[in-house]
């Protein structure tokens, strides 16, 4: 564990960080890939701003998630409301 990343692991308790998983509730009007009961990962960088455009657009919160485990990109945004938390799947 050397430079940053070690550094943040030793301040998580030796555990990397790993994004919150969500089930979807219905299926996604833009992401064909996720339909309901797809689990859904919280995007681990920057949105450039989406889900809060989108929060402020519809009216109601929005998050930005992706299919990929470790929260990386691509990602789209997802009324909260279409999510529901949920435990992460073992890992293969």
């Amino acid at each position: 564990m050397r430079g940053f990343s070690g550094l943040i692991r030793r301040m998580l308790g030796g555990h990397p960080w790993r994004p919150r998983a969500y089930r979807m509730v219905r299926d996604s009007e833009i992401e064909p890939g996720a339909t309901a009961g797809t689990v859904v990962y919280e995007l681990a960088g920057w949105d450039v701003g989406c889900a809060a455009a989108d929060t402020q657009a519809l009216g109601t919160e929005c998050l930005s998630v992706t299919l990929k485990p470790d929260g990386s990109p691509p990602f789209f945004v997802v009324p909260v409301r279409d999510l529901s938390a949920c435990a992460r799947p073992a890992s293969r």
